[in-house]
């Protein structure tokens, strides 16, 4: 359940929107709650729907008049990626930190869903990790060039 006390209004956010429901849902609802946030959307050009995904949040941005940025990723540039999922999250979120630091923004949310989170907890467990959260943290601090930035994942709906 999304819990909208977790967030300020005062504050400005990058939101991370793939174009899936669950990120759809998250757009909506900050929209309609009256959070302050500009829309960050990465197109790997890997799947036959990643440019209807990028259309779809364009579309919903250009309908409310919401900040929209793209990240346009190449296939070339990951031709030889041998795990592209890490590549990509690190692609993903260096845009937007990237994009934090040129807006002055300090948080960044994503959306998740549970397969998500057990996911993440299934990986943790199997290396034997040392966690201070088992699946993903719904907070964390990412420190960069002496500019910390805040990664926040609101529970799925």
């Amino acid at each position: 359940m999304f819990n909208e006390k977790a967030f300020n209004t005062k504050h400005t956010y990058i939101l991370g929107v793939s174009g899936g429901p669950d990120s759809m849902f998250l757009l909506d609802k900050m929209r309609c709650l009256g959070f302050n946030f500009v829309v960050a959307h990465v197109n790997y050009h890997k799947r036959t729907e990643s440019n209807h995904d990028e259309k779809l949040v364009k579309k919903y941005c250009q309908k409310w008049n919401l900040p929209f940025f793209v990240c346009q990723v190449q296939p070339s540039e990951y031709s030889l990626v041998k795990n592209f999922q890490d590549w990509a999250r690190k692609k993903r979120y260096n845009f937007f930190q990237q994009l934090a630091q040129q807006k002055q923004i300090k948080y960044i949310v994503v959306a998740h869903h549970l397969d998500d989170h057990l996911e993440t907890y299934y990986w943790q467990k199997k290396r034997k990790s040392l966690v201070e959260h088992w699946g993903l943290a719904p907070k964390t601090r990412w420190q960069n060039k002496k500019k910390i930035i805040y990664i926040l994942r609101p529970p799925s709906a």
